[in-house]
């Protein structure tokens, strides 16, 4: 269910200096002491429609008991204080208009490498992200109604505005389509307010095949 995701990010050099602190997280550290300022941020990539085959798939499978079908996405990348969020919002509209039916939240952490690093990539600073938990809530009358037609994630029992925990079935093709608990290896720079990343897909990315340019055609605005 997923036509773009994102999914490149960063690693926080996140060291403890400060006076008796410490932690045991790699990706965590006291927001004070935080690196790379420009990519503490909310960052929104443009909107996409969902594909016409997938919209014919779920309305077989929900079996004409939804009437309203989210026809369009939006992705965000959010990075705060070590935290890292990427969220992907359905609209019913095929234009992220028509108001928004459900959204998928997935956390971690993250961590920007050394400026020393970046003789290996070109200039390019290396962003580390680990990926822990993904939820979803559903968000209007209408996303509900779609999201038990279709058992959203196996579920048949959505309410609004309830966030659920669907870690286990994020993979699967009726839920997030993204396989969660990953480790993503990347690069990034900010332009003009523009986030750009080595890789921008769902994958795990191991370090030994960190990019090292900017190849992705995807890009995020600040938001």
């Amino acid at each position: 269910m997923k036509n773009l995701f994102l999914f490149s990010i960063a690693t926080l050099s996140l060291a403890a200096c400060g006076r008796g602190t410490s932690t045991n997280n790699p990706f965590r550290a006291p927001a004070e002491k935080l690196d790379a300022p420009e990519i503490q941020h909310t960052f929104e990539a443009e909107c996409v429609r969902s594909h016409k085959s997938w919209i014919s798939s779920i309305k077989a499978l929900a079996k004409g008991t939804a009437d309203v079908y989210p026809q369009s996405e939006r992705s965000q990348i959010i990075f705060r204080a070590g935290n890292a969020t990427f969220k992907e919002i359905h609209y019913l509209g095929e234009n992220c208009d028509g108001g928004e039916a459900y959204a998928f939240t997935e956390e971690g952490s993250y961590r920007v490498g050394d400026k020393s690093q970046n003789e290996h990539t070109n200039g390019l600073r290396h962003l580390d992200i680990k990926m822990d938990s993904v939820h979803a809530t559903a968000l209007s009358p209408e996303g509900v109604k779609f999201a038990n037609a279709y058992a959203l994630c196996d579920k048949k029992d959505w309410k609004i505005g309830s966030k659920e925990n669907v870690t286990t079935s994020a993979a699967q093709n009726n839920c997030y389509d993204v396989t969660p608990r990953r480790e993503i290896a990347n690069v990034y720079q900010v332009d003009d307010n523009k986030l750009e990343l080595g890789y921008a897909g769902d994958k795990a990315v191991a370090k030994d095949d960190r990019p090292t340019t900017i190849t992705s055609k995807v890009f995020y605005r600040k938001h």
